[in-house]
């Protein structure tokens, strides 16, 4: 049984420690960490208005959804997503217009 054990623990340390290094090493960092760099670029480009914006990271795609309130506000973030490090690619599906 503790042998079992001591093979998962391992396995499951390999793969968090392989994954850490594959990103580090210049591939598709995790997606949580994807997701923070965006919402980060979006915030300094676009301001406030960022938090309309819902953000999904799966893989280096990066999909954005919600309300601009401009076109020029929306081209602003989906530029801003472009170019975070670690994006391979955005799935732009804002919308422009004020409101819900």
């Amino acid at each position: 049984m503790k042998a079992n054990y001591a093979r998962f623990l391992f396995l499951v340390l390999s793969l968090t420690l392989s994954s850490t290094l594959f990103a580090r090493a210049g591939g598709t960092p995790p997606d949580t960490e994807l997701l923070d760099r965006v919402r980060s670029a979006l915030s300094a480009s676009i301001g406030p208005g960022a938090r309309a914006i819902e953000v999904i990271a799966t893989g280096g795609v990066v999909q954005l959804s919600g309300k601009a309130p401009s076109v020029a506000v929306r081209q602003s973030a989906v530029q801003a997503a472009e170019r975070t490090p670690g994006v391979r690619a955005v799935d732009d599906r804002l919308t422009v217009g004020r409101g819900s």
